[in-house]
């Protein structure tokens, strides 16, 4: 009976502290938020989600869950609002330590990830995404890189059953964090995967990786293209020196994804930069004929900078700059 009584008194709690952080009163939900003892229910929420995930099969009536799927929801979602009201009241590492024990308890519960529809009928699926997205965000604020890395691929490794578009945007926000964080990220622990898989060596690898991934996605049309992905990707094989693997993507493009005259001009600074100044001129003829931009003056002047670089090459550029003339 105490155990009912302490599971319903949490619940009254979650639902207030609901109420209070829905009106607008952050201090007030986070108090009431406060007085919710997740560890003392804690045992009773990992075995309700773990029969709900169908780990135990129910035998009796003496085997059910020892809480109601919605209860265990309302708690969950408590714990991700209080998360959230710390974070607007500045307080980043506390509120990502609250976000960090939503994950932990339901991994515990099912380590082997969630299935399919799992908390469909209440909103416990839509707040571990909610959780699962805002974490690494959390250790950002709080200036805890390290770990904001280690959130990022939790979330993107373990089975969260997270829509294409959440996905994605992790994908995107996780590969930028890489390249411009300036925080330098031990490689991926990927030893579980097959023998002979690609694993990144530095940021800049799982960058690339994570951005050709999300270039792959949008070609196949499962989510919605976003052309800033392909200048962040540029700059990351710019970098790294990897002119050429650039120059196949460029290539691998769909039509409409990259504006025509921009791709040539890109494929041109690919095969320049690699060497192959006969390619890069023929890309720039591609520009400067009479159907595309005679008059382009970007292209013009990368012309002429090979033109300096080499007399030979410069005597091929004023025959073809004469001809789209």
């Amino acid at each position: 009976m105490e155990v009912v009584e302490l599971c319903l008194l949490q619940e009254a709690r979650a639902l207030l502290g609901r109420l209070e952080y829905q009106r607008g009163n952050v201090e007030a939900a986070l108090r009431v938020f406060d007085g919710i003892d997740i560890s003392a229910i804690a045992s009773k929420i990992k075995i309700t989600i773990s029969k709900k995930a169908g780990r135990h099969k129910l035998r009796t009536h003496w085997d059910s869950p020892p809480m109601s799927i919605h209860a265990v929801s309302l708690l969950i979602e408590a714990m991700f609002l209080k998360a959230k009201a710390l974070q607007d009241l500045g307080r980043f590492k506390e509120a990502a330590q609250s976000c960090n024990t939503i994950l932990d308890t339901v991994e515990s519960a099912i380590p082997e990830g969630l299935p399919a529809n799992f908390g469909a009928e209440c909103k416990l699926q839509e707040t571990l995404c909610k959780a699962v997205e805002l974490l690494p965000e959390l250790w950002k604020l709080a200036g805890f890189s390290h770990e904001a890395i280690s959130s990022y691929r939790r979330a993107l490794l373990s089975h969260w059953n997270l829509d294409a578009e959440t996905t994605a945007k992790i994908q995107k926000e996780f590969a930028i964090f890489l390249l411009y964080s300036g925080c330098d990220a031990s490689p991926p622990n990927l030893r579980s995967q097959m023998d002979g898989s690609f694993v990144p060596r530095n940021n800049i690898e799982e960058a690339i990786l994570l951005f050709m991934i999300l270039l792959r996605k949008f070609a196949l049309k499962r989510v919605e293209g976003d052309p800033s992905i392909l200048d962040h990707l540029t700059f990351a094989l710019t970098v790294s020196g990897q002119l050429q693997a650039l120059a196949n993507q460029v290539e691998e493009l769909l039509p409409g994804v990259m504006d025509r005259k921009e791709r040539y001009y890109t494929l041109a600074l690919c095969y320049l930069g690699d060497g192959d100044d006969l390619t890069a001129l023929n890309l720039l003829k591609k520009i400067l004929g009479a159907r595309e931009d005679p008059n382009c003056v970007k292209a013009l002047l990368l012309a002429a900078n090979i033109w300096r670089k080499e007399y030979l090459c410069g005597r091929r550029c004023i025959i073809f700059t004469q001809g789209a003339c």
